[in-house]
């Protein structure tokens, strides 16, 4: 039987990569201290290198967030079905909006709704 893979939060990655921009100590050292491996310590830090001005660019992220909520609306309901006129179209697009905002978990929202995060912070 395999062992499962150890998967890390994306804090713990911001952590370590954090630390080895600082330079204080040497991959091996980061390695030995976080309990992962070097080639991690290395990957995270050259990731975050290369997507740090990503924080700062809010009009790709809204771009990119619109983008991928277009193609999973493609695939998940557009794709897999064929409609008779206009508005079949449109009752099948309310029903997956309603089903997208108020049941489906998204992960980037620590798996709550976008109506649960939406509604929390309004009230």
């Amino acid at each position: 039987m395999s062992k499962k893979r150890k998967q890390y939060s994306a804090s713990f990655k911001a952590k370590v990569a954090l630390a080895a921009l600082k330079g204080d100590q040497t991959t091996s050292e980061l390695a030995a201290r976080f309990q992962i491996h070097p080639t991690m310590v290395s990957t995270w830090k050259r990731e975050l290198m290369e997507h740090a001005s990503d924080l700062f660019d809010t009009k790709g992220r809204k771009q990119n967030d619109h983008q991928h909520q277009i193609d999973t609306l493609y695939r998940q309901c557009v794709y897999l079905k064929a409609f008779d006129d206009a508005t079949h179209l449109k009752q099948e697009l309310t029903i997956w909006f309603e089903w997208y905002n108020t049941e489906r978990p998204h992960q980037g929202l620590n798996c709550s709704t976008p109506n649960q995060v939406y509604f929390k912070q309004a009230a």
